[in-house]
């Protein structure tokens, strides 16, 4: 919670570009303010993915899972990434794997990520 949103943005999406194994991914920022990022996973496959990290303090609601899907829709995308400094509640993740395209990553699996593939 001391990062600024910017710079947590920044650190997730570096941590999404080393697990998917690319540094180019085009970085366009949609929605009002920097709220999602959306990036090709693979240059060989192009696929197109939302990434979406939310400072929270609180449980994360399944609206918030649900405009990620708006998101995806918008742009085209195959996938999305909701990532979270804190929690999320049961109807999100009902939500997210009845999608099967959405996967969400609270702050307890942001940490362990981070400490593993980031050295943070």
């Amino acid at each position: 919670m001391s990062l600024s949103p910017e710079d947590l943005n920044d650190l997730v999406h570096r941590l999404c570009m080393k697990l998917h194994g690319t540094a180019e991914g085009p970085r366009e920022l949609i929605g009002p303010g920097q709220a999602a990022t959306v990036f090709r996973d693979r240059s060989r496959t192009g696929e197109r993915w939302v990434l979406q990290c939310r400072r929270n303090r609180h449980v994360v609601p399944a609206e918030t899972v649900h405009a990620l899907a708006g998101q995806m829709l918008d742009v085209q995308a195959s996938r999305g990434i909701l990532v979270t400094t804190s929690w999320f509640e049961a109807r999100s993740h009902a939500f997210a794997q009845r999608s099967g395209r959405i996967d969400l990553v609270d702050g307890r699996a942001l940490k362990a990520l981070l400490r593993e593939h980031l050295g943070v």
